[in-house]
C-alpha cells in the first residue's frame, strides 16, 4: 500500500489545533503535540489522509495494545469530516489487523504496525545510509530575491532583517538511479554566496554548509504536508500527476541565525528510508499569504 509508507513520517512533531487537548500517551509521558490538519485541495482522499494519521499514532505508541483509540464521535468532531469519512477509515485498518471494533468496548488496538521513523534528514545521507548510490541533479543554482515566505520564516526567529537576496539550491535526489524526491534550498546573501562557486553534486548540502562554512545546526523548524504530485513535480520524479506526495517545509538555524529554508517533496512509495528519528523538531512554519510556492 503506498500510503502505508508514510507511517514512517509524521506522529510526533507539529502543533494541536486550538481549543482541542492533545491525544494523551497511554505510558504517562509527554503527549502528543499536534493533530496534523487534513489538506481538503490535495486531491488525497479524506478518509486516506485520517487513515495515515490514526496509523502514524498507533506506530508511535499513542494507543497501546488493547487500548481504545478515540470515539467515532470524537475523530468527527476532530477532524470535522462526517462519520462515513471516519468509518471507512477505520475499517481499512480493521481490515489490516491494526484495529478491532466492538460495539460495547469501541474501537481497541490489536497491533502497533511494524514500521515507525519520524522526520526528514539529509536525503544525500539517507540515501548513502539506506546502502544505495546517491546522485544529484542540478536544475537551479543561482542568486535570487528572497522570496516572501523565506522572509517570514527567518524573521520568525530573529530581530534582525532577513536578507534580501540568498542562493536558490533546486534538485532531484536520485538512489540506484531512481529519482526519489525534490529539494529546494534558499540560504542568506552575503554570508553563503561562496556556495556558487562549489560542487553541491557529491556531498550532502549540510555536509558542506558545515565544512565550508562552519555552521552547526541548533534548531530546526519543520511541518509536514500529505499532498498530490504536481504535473512538474511527477515528470521529475518519474510519477503520475495526482499521485501521493509528501511535502516537507523545513527552517534551519545556527545559534540563532537562519541557515536554510528548504522545500523538499517526497514520492512515498520510493523514498520511506528518507525518513528517520533522529532529529526533534521544535516549532512549525506560519503560513503566508499572497506568496505562491515554488512548484509544490
Amino acid at each position: 500500500m503506498v500510503l502505508a509508507l508514510l507511517s514512517k513520517s509524521l506522529y510526533k512533531n507539529a502543533w494541536v489545533v486550538k481549543g482541542q487537548p492533545p491525544w494523551q500517551s497511554s505510558r504517562g509521558g509527554t503527549p502528543a503535540r499536534w493533530c496534523v490538519p487534513l489538506n481538503r485541495n490535495s486531491g488525497v482522499p479524506l478518509y486516506v489522509q485520517i487513515r495515515e494519521l490514526l496509523r502514524l499514532g498507533l506506530a508511535q505508541g499513542t494507543w497501546e495494545v488493547g487500548e481504545a483509540i478515540p470515539s467515532e464521535e470524537e475523530l468527527c468532531a476532530r477532524f470535522r469530516v462526517s462519520r462515513g469519512t471516519v468509518r471507512q477509515a477505520l475499517q481499512e485498518l480493521v481490515r489490516e489487523g491494526l484495529l478491532v471494533r466492538n460495539r460495547r468496548l469501541g474501537t481497541r488496538v490489536v497491533q502497533r504496525p511494524s514500521q515507525s521513523g519520524l522526520l526528514l534528514v539529509s536525503p544525500f545521507r539517507a540515501i548513502q545510509t539506506a546502502g544505495l548510490h546517491p546522485r544529484v541533479q542540478v536544475l537551479a543554482l543561482e542568486k535570487r530575491p528572497t522570496p516572501r515566505r523565506v522572509r517570514a520564516a527567518w524573521s520568525s526567529g530573529t530581530r534582525a532583517r532577513p536578507a534580501r537576496f540568498a542562493v536558490y539550491f533546486d534538485r532531484v535526489f536520485w538512489a540506484d538511479g531512481e529519482p526519489v524526491a525534490r529539494g529546494s534550498s534558499w540560504v542568506p546573501v552575503p554570508r553563503f554566496e561562496r556556495l556558487l562557486d562549489l560542487d553541491l553534486t557529491r556531498r550532502a548540502f549540510l555536509d558542506v554548509l558545515a565544512r565550508e562554512f562552519g555552521v552547526v545546526i541548533t534548531r530546526i523548524d519543520e511541518r509536514m504536508e500529505l499532498t498530490a504530485m504536481t504535473a512538474e513535480n511527477a515528470r521529475l520524479l518519474l510519477s503520475r500527476k495526482g499521485a501521493p506526495c509528501l511535502a516537507v517545509t523545513l527552517c534551519q538555524w545556527s545559534r540563532g541565525e537562519p541557515v536554510e529554508y528548504a522545500e523538499f517533496w517526497l514520492d512515498p512509495a520510493k523514498s520511506h528510508y528518507l525518513l528517520t528519528g533522529l532529529w526533534t523538531v521544535s516549532a512549525t512554519l506560519p503560513p503566508v499569504r499572497g506568496d505562491t510556492q515554488h512548484a509544490a
